[in-house]
């Protein structure tokens, strides 16, 4: 056992290290606003934190549009929001700079390729909105960091026996381009991919657990709960947190612990998230926000089916 935990320990290092040195890289050779709509994700960061509130969304023609991915949930938002409380963003306007020749064709010859213009504004150590930026990014490898720990404690726990394979996974993770591209960048998909590799971790621990106390289904909560107010794709967590309480059910023949379990953390994960959804209901008439998010990407839309009928 304590040979398991110094191999696990040293491998975990390995990684770490390795993911943190690659990661930091990352963040200073981007330029500022050249992640996957990295310059809007951060507008909807400095919004929560200069207007204290949520924005609103707007539904009809000629509505001003305050945040263009103000349709997300809020989660990612509102805590680097707390992160940068205090910091100077005033300049944001004079640092990211759109480039009016980028443009998403591909092999399209006008096209700018960087989505901002660099012209010095934005160079480290900068103040003001660029500093705040790069702590914002910051705290996206560190997201990274769980999200591998977790993973590394899942693979572990899903397969004891084979002492290599949290290694390999975690590895194989960790350094995935794309991987440590958005934990440098701001972006709220590793947010929610910190959510569900914690989620796989507590799935594994729940598994191993025979008598259960009611805390494991509350923190179940937490984390779908985390995790759909981060995407609305956090219900799949949700389903798969189901989907090993009724195994464990099944193998305990104890659907009275289906039953607690079920409802304590779909209870908790409603309680965390609801609210978001009653919101949406309320401002846009639907509980996942469709209308706004129409509204302001009606652009990405497709008009007619995916597949014509008689195709």
């Amino acid at each position: 056992m304590l040979k398991s935990f110094t191999l696990h320990r040293t491998q975990l290092l390995i990684i770490f290290i390795t993911f943190l040195g690659l990661a930091v890289s990352y963040l200073f050779w981007i330029p500022p606003g050249e992640g996957v709509d990295e310059a809007a994700h951060f507008a909807y960061v400095r919004y929560v934190k200069e207007q204290q509130r949520l924005p609103v969304q707007p539904t009809q023609p000629g509505d001003p549009i305050a945040v263009s991915m103000g349709h997300h949930p809020p989660l990612y938002y509102m805590l680097n929001a707390l992160l940068i409380t205090g910091q100077d963003t005033s300049n944001f306007a004079q640092v990211f700079r759109p480039n009016p020749h980028f443009t998403w064709v591909e092999n399209d010859g006008r096209n700018g390729w960087n989505v901002m213009i660099h012209a010095g504004q934005d160079a480290l150590p900068g103040t003001g909105v660029v500093r705040t930026f790069f702590v914002v990014r910051v705290a996206g490898i560190f997201y990274g960091l769980v999200t591998l720990l977790a993973l590394f404690r899942a693979v572990h726990l899903a397969f004891p026996k084979i002492s290599w394979l949290p290694f390999l996974a975690t590895t194989f993770i960790a350094f995935n381009p794309s991987f440590v591209f958005m934990s440098a960048t701001i972006h709220h998909d590793i947010f929610q991919a910190m959510w569900f590799a914690l989620g796989a971790w507590w799935m594994m621990h729940y598994l191993h657990k025979q008598n259960a106390s009611a805390r494991l289904p509350i923190v179940a909560g937490l984390l779908v709960g985390c995790a759909i107010l981060t995407k609305v794709s956090g219900i799949v967590l949700g389903l798969g947190v189901a989907t090993v309480i009724i195994m464990q059910a099944m193998r305990q023949r104890s659907w009275a612990r289906f039953w607690r379990d079920g409802l304590i953390a779909g209870g908790m994960a409603a309680l965390v998230a609801g609210w978001w959804f009653v919101r949406n209901m309320i401002l846009y008439g639907d509980f996942l926000g469709w209308n706004a998010f129409s509204h302001v990407f009606g652009f990405n839309l497709r008009p007619e089916p995916s597949i014509h009928a008689g195709f």
